[in-house]
């Protein structure tokens, strides 16, 4: 696997988006490039809390995003079908070493352009007959575990929403207070980063989970400093928003896969 050179196009101010809020978060949220959503269609009209929140920026169709290196690694770690890899889970990972994303979208055979299947460079295209599908599936035949076409850009984006999404107030604490200051607009880091506890990333239910600091079915993962948890962390706190950074930790992990 070739080393990754991030493109610095994709480092840039988060735009940090106030919503109302209902005191549980509803399990259905949309997600934009580079900020966490909720949506605003499961709240009650009396809802009035607010809450912002924002993850990693992740260009989807940029192939030398250091989150491919990073979903990787949680998709051959965690992502079988056995695992995170199940439909049920609220953690749940797509790839080609495990479930796929269902395609195309549900609904959309009538479709007759690709303007009807998303923006542009969103990677999703009409193939009429078939549906709203993405552009790197050139053979559905291929699209199974384990088949021809390997993870989609759709199948990342999902996955990068799925991690964002578990504890999105929390993830954006840790990782607005890790990136720097001025990093995400709108975000008060002089009130949430003054505890040096802010930046940990152990307050997160992932990290935990995979060190087995906190109960998981799954077993240990891997141990805190391990290449794999350097991986992940290191994203999450924004090392690698740094186009100068490769993720090694993650190529790292890979070869032992």
């Amino acid at each position: 696997m070739r080393p990754f050179s991030p493109n610095p196009k994709r480092v840039h101010q988060h735009g940090v988006i106030e919503m109302k809020r209902s005191i549980v978060l509803c399990a259905a949220a949309l997600f934009g490039i580079g900020v966490t959503v909720v949506s605003s269609g499961c709240l009650g009209e009396n809802a009035t809390a607010t809450v912002k929140t924002a993850c990693v920026p992740f260009d989807a169709q940029d192939d030398e995003d250091a989150f491919i290196a990073v979903s990787e690694v949680l998709e051959r770690r965690c992502g079988t079908l056995d695992c995170h890899g199940a439909i049920a889970r609220p953690l749940r990972l797509y790839g080609n070493a495990g479930l796929r994303r269902p395609e195309p979208d549900l609904g959309s055979e009538g479709c007759t352009v690709n303007e009807e299947c998303g923006p542009a460079g969103s990677g999703r295209i009409c193939k009429q007959g078939l549906g709203c599908i993405d552009d790197r599936i050139t053979n559905y035949a291929q699209y199974y575990p384990g088949g021809g076409i390997g993870t989609t850009p759709s199948e990342r984006r999902d996955n990068w929403a799925a991690i964002c999404g578990i504890e999105p107030e929390l993830f954006t604490v840790v990782y607005c207070c890790a990136a720097g200051e001025n990093v995400c607009g709108g975000f008060d880091y002089a009130a949430n980063c003054a505890d040096p506890e802010a930046v940990d990333p152990e307050r997160l239910t992932l990290v935990r989970k995979a060190r087995l600091r906190e109960k998981h079915k799954g077993g240990l993962v891997w141990n805190e400093g391990d290449d794999g948890d350097t991986c992940l962390v290191s994203w999450i706190t924004g090392a690698y928003s740094d186009p100068n950074v490769n993720p090694q930790a993650c190529i790292q992990e890979l070869q032992k896969l």
